[in-house]
């Protein structure tokens, strides 16, 4: 169906007009950068990034990012008021390095950060110590593991790139240090930092709109909740086998403590008086003949398939997506209520929110509401969600079904992915986006799904899908826009309250 929407400019365009928001998200390749544009009671436009990064593995990924940084620059005028970082991935964070002299540039009054992020905090300390010293193991791990087998080192570099710290990215300050840096607002007690179940938040000058903190949740348990709900999170003193495998890797290195290498020792099968080395294996003559012979050291035997040597790399990478979801889970989640609306719309952003996550937000409530005394809970919100920022770019365990899709609103649901199938699928070899999820997506928005990876060209426009009727589908179109230029460097959504 042909457009008549004129291009706009990008700083006209994603101004929001008065009651309403326009929420542009940029395409970096594979990555989280969302600005948020809101009306003030003045007439003035409120900025509000959510978000900025892009996964290291991408192609170009720092040239597009400091493109989309010059972007945001230009269409804030270089004044941010408010930055939200949901979570510590590179592909969340990484714009604010691979930018660092443009952003360093604009104006920031505040800065949201999640509880976990709180220094001073010792459940979040707990929290950051577990994840560290299991990118320790795996780094170790993937050194060990690169000569003998690229394919399978490289797969576990993949997930580890998400979890780059600033001493292993060679530079002084990591992402948030910066942040910290440039914002005006210092965080410098705990009510400096989101945390759910605190007063709905404001965004300055702005009516109609609040803000609820629905995650990350309080307790340890819901970190390690991904798709397995006896998982508990951090228990570090009893090594699973996957943690055994990390560990054990490490060989004789002198940092590992006495405790931790007898846990080790409590995880191996097999009695310490049966281990033989893959050296006794090859060289020593009493062993020599029996493994060329039955274990395949010797190929022309045709045992190869008796060998067990990279049955532990299925431990491997357990290990590395169990961190990688740890750290997902600490993502900071954010709705957005519109006042003005009956009933009130709400928007939400749920970084790369994993189940356990999920799961504690029916358990957040707040007082309040039109009457002043109405109880609201994260189920409410979530009943009257018309707009769902897709999480962890549309993978199976950060989008739930009874407990979140299926209570969304059911005729006004628009949903955006910040996902590059094609890159994922061969690139990382990861299901990006789920196929299933996607399908019941497309079902539950009738198709009005905005991607990143599909964000039309000057030439196209976005097809009616045969679910919704014409005049929905027209009044959608007339709240999207995108860029029309050569870069494709966003589609953005504008919602009136």
């Amino acid at each position: 169906m042909p457009r008549t929407k004129k291009t706009t400019q990008p700083a006209a365009s994603s101004a929001a007009s008065k009651s309403a928001i326009t929420i542009r998200m940029y395409n970096p390749g594979f990555g989280d950068c969302f600005l948020l544009t809101f009306q003030a009671a003045d007439g003035s436009p409120r900025y509000m990034l959510i978000d900025c990064g892009v996964h290291q593995r991408v192609t170009g990924g720092g040239d597009k990012m400091r493109i989309i940084a010059a972007d945001i620059a230009k269409v804030t005028n270089n004044h941010l008021h408010i930055v939200a970082v949901t979570h510590e991935h590179a592909d969340h964070i990484s714009g604010f390095r691979q930018a660092n002299d443009i952003f360093s540039k604009i104006k920031i009054d505040d800065l949201w950060l999640a509880w976990t992020e709180d220094p001073n905090d010792p459940l979040a300390k707990q929290l950051k110590a577990g994840i560290k010293q299991g990118v320790e193991e795996l780094t170790s791990a993937v050194a060990r593991l690169a000569p003998v087998n690229l394919r399978a080192a490289a797969a576990l570099q993949g997930i580890l790139d998400f979890e780059m710290s600033a001493n292993a990215l060679g530079v002084s300050k990591s992402e948030l240090d910066c942040l910290r840096d440039w914002s005006a607002k210092k965080l410098q007690k705990p009510e400096d930092y989101r945390r759910p179940g605190e007063n709905p938040l404001t965004i300055p000058g702005v009516n109609g709109v609040q803000v609820y903190v629905l995650g990350p949740p309080r307790d340890a348990a819901s970190f390690s909740i991904t798709e397995k709900e006896n998982e508990m999170y951090p228990e570090f003193a009893a090594i699973d086998a996957s943690q055994a495998f990390a560990a054990a890797l490490k060989g004789g290195e002198s940092n590992i403590s006495r405790e931790a290498e007898s846990n080790i020792k409590r995880s191996f099968p097999f009695d310490k008086r049966y281990d033989i080395t893959s050296e006794q294996a090859k060289n020593d003559p009493d062993y020599q003949q029996f493994f060329k012979q039955y274990y395949g050291l010797n190929k022309d035997a045709g045992n190869d398939w008796r060998r067990i040597d990279d049955d532990w790399l299925d431990s491997a990478g357990e290990l590395a997506l169990k961190i990688n979801n740890m750290t997902n889970n600490t993502s900071l989640v954010l709705a957005f209520e519109l006042t003005g609306s009956n009933p009130h719309k709400v928007l939400l952003f749920v970084g790369d929110a994993q189940v356990g996550n999920w799961l504690s937000w029916p358990a957040v409530t707040w007082t309040g509401g039109t009457a002043g005394n109405e109880k609201i809970t994260g189920a409410d919100l979530l009943h009257r969600t018309v707009f769902y920022k897709v999480g962890h770019h549309g993978s199976r365990n950060a989008t739930l079904n009874a407990k979140g899709l299926a209570l969304m609103d059911p005729n006004n649901l628009v949903g955006m992915i910040p996902v590059d199938q094609k890159w994922a699928n061969d690139v990382m070899h990861w299901e990006h986006p789920a196929v299933k999820l996607l399908g019941v997506l497309e079902e539950k928005t009738k198709k009005r799904l905005l991607r990143i990876d599909r964000i039309p060209d000057s030439s196209q426009t976005l097809q009616k899908p045969d679910n919704i009727d014409s005049g929905e589908w027209q009044n959608f179109l007339k709240a999207v826009d995108w860029d029309k230029s050569k870069d494709n460097l966003w589609i953005q959504y504008t919602i009136e309250s």
